[in-house]
């Protein structure tokens, strides 16, 4: 059985279903759920590339994915900065910083390419899998044994913030691949108990990536130039949170890093 085939059929089919689910129904999950499927299809992709294997097609195929990835990201963006303001009660903020209209604007275009980018993630599946089928398990494994050296080297050196958004993706990259390998390279891969630690500290990475980007935003925004002293006053209390967000997600990245 060729696991890594099959398991790129699958999430080039999932990511095909939760387009069409969230053009229909504009559910934030299933928007969520699609660009996890573009991130496990962009795994395969870098598999190709770090073994060198069809790197013309592979350059070709990952631009595509990359440009539809990157569109959706903008209104994941956005709703995950919209709920944030609406839990914190800075309706006023919301209202300044226009997201709501913002992110309305970029839907309405995203749907109405939504037929053109089913083909295209149709187009990009027909070829993917294709290269797939020339796969062997043991170059898979082989493979999975890399990243898991690499993340395990990222750990060792108790690596700085500013590495951390690499090692997120280099744990995520592992997890996708353990689902490529059969059940005994799997257990001689990752432990259940190791991949629960991995997979907790990629969410932690995530949480503390999430706050920084949410600084940054609110930093481009300048609400403190804002002329309404009611949006001054909301800026400073949202910032104070924020900040205060930032330090306790770096704190508890920190905590999980001394524990590997």
């Amino acid at each position: 059985m060729n696991l890594l085939k099959q398991y790129t059929e699958g999430q080039m089919d999932a990511a095909i279903e939760w387009l069409q689910q969230y053009v229909q129904t504009a559910d934030e999950e299933a928007l969520h759920q699609f660009r996890v499927s573009l991130k496990k299809i962009h795994a395969v992709m870098h598999y190709f590339r770090q073994n060198e294997h069809h790197s013309k097609k592979i350059k070709q195929l990952k631009r595509l994915q990359k440009e539809l990835f990157s569109e959706a990201g903008f209104i994941r963006d956005a709703e995950i900065k919209m709920h944030w303001l609406e839990q914190n009660r800075k309706q006023l903020l919301l209202k300044t910083s226009s997201l709501p209209e913002k992110k309305e604007n970029f839907l309405q275009y995203f749907s109405a390419q939504s037929k053109k980018n089913i083909s295209l993630l149709k187009a990009i599946k027909e070829q993917l899998v294709a290269l797939t089928k020339e796969e062997k398990a043991a170059t898979v494994f082989a493979y999975s044994i890399q990243l898991k050296e690499s993340v395990q080297q990222l750990i060792s050196q108790h690596s700085a913030s500013d590495d951390w958004h690499e090692l997120r993706k280099k744990i995520k990259q592992l997890l996708y691949a353990w689902h490529w390998n059969r059940k005994e390279e799997q257990l001689k891969l990752l432990k259940v108990n190791d991949l629960n630690k991995l997979d907790q500290l990629q969410n932690a990475i995530g949480a503390w990536h999430d706050a920084e980007n949410l600084k940054e935003w609110f930093g481009n925004e300048q609400f403190f130039l804002n002329e309404d002293m009611q949006v001054k006053k909301q800026f400073n209390s949202a910032w104070k949170k924020v900040l205060a967000e930032v330090e306790q997600s770096e704190k508890a990245v920190e905590l999980l890093l001394k524990k590997r």
